[in-house]
């Protein structure tokens, strides 16, 4: 007796365990499962195909069930879904939900939807209409990355932020409406990387962050207002937008990241806060056409590379904050022909100017150290002017071009002729000759009497011709000392 009721124990504890361990069913050709809310979601349904329907109720033998949920990975890598329709409360469609469904053309959802993981609908690259209700407020990371014919999007009212790698490649993405977009405030790094389509796309006021690389490689943006609200602009945010012809940065940016303007071939002007104080590491590389730069008087860094090869530009007036010229910071501006340096550079770089079209330099007397090539292939060189009485240090003899040594005028305060005449670098200037001999025949008149230094007159009514042919010494003209080699 005591046997069969063991028996008889066993059995129904193995209809229960059956009961219990039922976590998925299938209605209308779609597999569902429960979840601990007692919600359906829907499944694992790799192998369903064509156009296909959610409702919002589902039955499981005499029980019914709202469908709440499009649950991970439910379609990913189907290739045979083409369209699909989701009606009822269905609120979020999970990580990786249609992945890979590469024949999915079309989605339609409720009013209800909330939420979309990350990679939701990532390499859905037939997929060209889904329309956003605007009762979504997230949106995951890369959702609809690599949706190469999506066209245009419309950003949702509710919608915080567009996260990370949202749209990136989205190669045929021309427009994103923006209009009803009430609260958003952040557009994540990669956010629109290699929407090489994107021509249409204005930012709400509420805007405060634009990540690394978020408009990367957006050939096709001509014309892009970055609103006053944006307090952060990422590395590379702009890298090779080659369509980008003019850009104002907000008054709340203090920084130009590096290369954040890189390979904007178009870009003519840029327009800087008072505010900012550095402009970083290769941020107007490859610049070709941006041909002049004012840059704010509150700049204290220059870092290098920052205008390499920014080849139309002709002029530069350098900040009074800055204290050194990075290396390679305008190497190959191939257009250059102006400097002005201010008091404050104690240090040029490396190849600073090198390969540039300068034709005249003048080294302000706080100037200590050029680096190497600082000035190499300025062949255009004709004269370079020296204000410290102590020769900068040059680090290497190729600071200047062969030709610049041969054929510019180095022009020095004449107290300190000999020490350049006897320094490093200094000495392989051909043409050398005293400041002070242009300054004192730069008054009104062309003639002056010249005396030594015991005040006995050499000549009188002489003109530079006359101080140049005196044997070399130390004379008195106009009050000044000239030095004559």
């Amino acid at each position: 007796m005591m046997k069969k009721f063991y028996i008889a124990l066993v059995g129904l504890l193995f209809v229960c365990i059956g009961a219990v361990g039922q976590t998925t069913f299938t209605y209308q050709g779609i597999k569902y499962g429960i979840d601990s809310k007692g919600d359906a979601y829907v499944a694992d349904n790799p192998d369903v195909s064509g156009n296909i329907t959610i409702p919002g109720t589902v039955h499981n033998g005499d029980k019914s069930y709202s469908v709440m949920e499009i649950g991970d990975g439910a379609f990913e890598w189907n290739q045979n879904l083409k369209s699909i329709t989701i009606y009822g409360y269905v609120r979020k469609i999970g990580n990786n939900a249609f992945f890979q469904c590469k024949a999915l053309t079309t989605v339609e959802m409720n009013d209800y939807m909330q939420e979309f993981g990350s990679r939701a609908f990532a390499y859905c690259s037939a997929l060209t209409d889904i329309k956003l209700p605007g009762s979504i407020n997230t949106i995951g990371d890369y959702a609809f990355s690599d949706c190469f014919s999506l066209e245009s999007i419309k950003i949702p009212l509710y919608l915080n932020d567009i996260k990370e790698g949202t749209f990136d490649g989205c190669r045929s993405l021309k427009t994103v409406n923006t209009k009803e977009a009430a609260v958003l405030k952040s557009i994540g790094k990669y956010a629109f990387n290699g929407c090489s389509s994107l021509f249409d796309l204005t930012l709400p006021k509420t805007v405060i962050s634009i990540g690394d690389q978020a408009f990367g490689n957006c050939s096709s943006l001509d014309h892009f207002d970055i609103p006053e609200s944006v307090e952060s602009i990422g590395q590379s945010a702009f890298l090779n937008c080659t369509a980008l012809t003019s850009v104002v940065i907000p008054s709340k940016i203090s920084v130009v990241d590096e290369n954040t303007f890189s390979g904007c071939t178009s870009l003519t002007s840029a327009t800087f806060p008072e505010t900012m104080y550095a402009i970083g590491y290769n941020a107007f590389f490859g610049c070709s056409k941006l041909s002049s730069v004012d840059m704010p008087k509150s700049m204290d860094y220059l870092q290098p590379m920052a205008f390499m090869n920014c080849s139309s530009l002709s002029s530069v007036t350098i900040p009074s904050g800055i204290k050194e010229i990075s290396n390679n910071a305008f190497r190959g501006c191939t257009s250059l022909t102006t400097v002005t340096l201010p008091e404050s550079v104690t240090r040029i770089g490396q190849e600073a100017f090198s390969d540039c079209k300068l034709t005249a330099i003048e080294f302000p007397k706080s100037l200590t150290r050029i680096g190497s090539n600082a000035f190499s292939f300025c062949d255009w060189l004709e004269t370079v002017t020296c204000t410290s009485y102590t020769p900068p240090v040059i680090e290497s003899l190729n600071a200047f071009s062969n030709a610049a040594y041969d054929n510019a005028t180095l022009i020095v305060p004449d107290e300190a002729y000999y020490d350049y005449m006897q320094s490093y670098g200094w000495d392989m200037f051909e043409n050398t000759k005293s400041a002070a001999i242009e300054d004192v025949f730069a008054e009104t008149t062309t003639v002056a009497d010249i005396f030594n230094l015991q005040g006995i007159i050499i000549k009188r009514n002489a003109s530079k011709e006359d101080l140049h042919s005196l044997p070399a010494g130390i004379y008195i003209v106009n009050g000044k000392k000239v030095v004559v080699k």
